[in-house]
């Protein structure tokens, strides 16, 4: 089980460029990656994705990448007079083997694009595989914190589990005691309404009707069915978050025909309590992958 929510950082280097990367995850029915890059490897977001979606089922999935230098500044103005001199030259032999007039100042030098342009980001290309290979890395360690939050959640919705097995038991050993107290409370109302003697067979139907409405064994059984559904989910799948989410409804449509169908005031209040933890655990069901 993992939770949605999470986050990391990492830092590394890679042919003297420092990558700093730092991952985080909010709820989201479906997942939604964004990947932020440095601006001259905007292209590899479509990769990244596919490795993103390899590992990331469900969540609003945030990547932001930062791509920095040693000594950038300085290593941008060598670069520059470095390339200026090399466009100098080329001029100087131009205009001396074609016998060209005119002077050669820094009007002339900036026109040309060449001086502003960094080998180092041409070849940035060449760090796509390993940045790959450490960015696989830092998704998996992302998933242990996932999964070590995930453990978290399933620790409090179980408790929350055996909360509501040990309510539905107890609703069910006042059932036959409630369904005596509907057939005693009709009986002194029959007695109240007419001094007659009652019609036996008459009364014995008018009552298995009125039981049958408020006899609520059907919803125990459909109630302990999913608790232990959604058990088995939680042992043997790994994506979760959809289905227990529809089993959670499932178990609040019972417990609520339940509740407006028994006539207890104990059950009733048995009944508050368990939509208590069901709530809580639909809480937690939200923050699952």
């Amino acid at each position: 089980m993992k939770s949605m929510t999470g986050f990391i950082s990492d830092s590394f280097d890679i042919e003297g460029k420092n990558f700093s990367i730092e991952i985080k995850s909010l709820n989201s029915k479906f997942l939604d990656p964004r990947i932020r890059l440095p601006r001259d490897s905007n292209h590899w977001e479509i990769p990244l994705l596919g490795i993103i979606k390899s590992k990331i089922a469900r969540g609003r999935f945030e990547v932001n990448v930062v791509l920095t230098e040693e000594n950038s500044e300085l290593n941008l103005q060598d670069m520059m007079i470095e390339n200026a001199q090399k466009i100098k030259d080329m001029l100087g032999t131009l205009k001396k083997k074609l016998s060209l007039s005119g002077k050669i100042d820094l009007s002339t030098i900036t026109q040309f694009k060449d001086i502003f342009n960094n080998k180092s980001t041409q070849n940035i290309e060449n760090l796509f595989e390993p940045f790959v290979d450490r960015f696989r890395k830092t998704l998996d360690a992302f998933n242990k914190v996932r999964e070590k939050e995930g453990a978290f959640l399933e620790k409090d919705i179980r408790n929350s589990l055996g909360i509501i097995d040990n309510a539905v038991n107890d609703i069910a050993g006042l059932k036959k005691d409630a369904l005596a107290a509907i057939e005693k409370n009709i009986r002194e109302k029959l007695k109240h309404l007419s001094d007659e003697t009652i019609d036996q067979t008459r009364f014995n139907q008018e009552l298995v009707y009125y039981a049958d409405k408020l006899d609520f064994s059907e919803e125990l059984v459909r109630l302990s069915g999913h608790i232990a559904l959604f058990k088995e989910s939680m042992q043997k799948e790994a994506l979760l978050g959809r289905k227990l989410d529809f089993i959670i409804q499932e178990m609040y449509r019972e417990i609520n025909t339940l509740g407006v169908k028994c006539q207890n005031l104990t059950i009733s209040h048995i009944v508050v309590s368990v939509k208590h933890e069901l709530e809580k655990i639909r809480e937690q069901v939200q923050n699952i992958e």
